[in-house]
């Protein structure tokens, strides 16, 4: 035979439990919009200060394909001093030229854009400059886009999360009075 009240502490506990995977969910996508904004405005700035980081040399890569297609798809870049890159096959030009080339030279960003520690590549051309992979202006473009997306989903967010959390919170006022 159960105790009394044990329903309703099961209940509690599992509500409990709820709000607490809600808020962590919460927060995890906060963090991740907000750190996609924040880095996508550090790549910005270093293109229009020209801050970023300069290699020129030997590498390696690898082509991760995601989901079996080809704008899901990234450029992973081991560099000579051992930096990690990280680029959207879809923002490159001339794959095949970049498969065939030794060395080449690469501008980065200077903050990491996973906790792994890849940055984000900002231009990637032959070491004589005669073809560019990716180009600065493009890189440029395609940051300040992602801003204004993800600065108008981050809005939205917070506020969906402010009504979500002011609406039980006001009708727990108008219990009370």
């Amino acid at each position: 035979m159960t105790k009394r009240g044990a329903y309703q502490k099961a209940k509690e506990r599992k509500n409990k439990i709820s709000v607490i995977l809600f808020s962590i969910t919460v927060v995890l996508l906060t963090v991740l919009l907000l750190w996609t904004i924040v880095q996508s405005a550090v790549t910005v700035h270093n293109i229009d200060n020209g801050t970023y980081q300069t290699y020129s040399g030997a590498f390696t890569y690898r082509v991760d394909k995601r989901y079996g297609r080809h704008r899901s798809s990234l450029y992973h870049f081991t560099l000579g001093n051992g930096d990690n890159l990280a680029i959207n096959a879809s923002l490159v030009e001339n794959k095949e030229k970049l498969e065939n080339l030794e060395t080449l030279t690469f501008c980065y960003s200077t903050f990491p854009i996973s906790v792994m520690g890849h940055h984000s590549v900002i231009a990637i051309s032959s070491p004589d400059g005669s073809v560019d992979f990716v180009t600065l202006q493009d890189t440029r473009a395609d940051d300040i886009g992602k801003i204004w997306v993800f600065s108008i989903l981050f809005a939205l967010w917070f506020a969906l999360c402010t009504l979500v959390f002011l609406i039980p919170l006001l009708w727990r006022i108008k219990r009370k009075k």
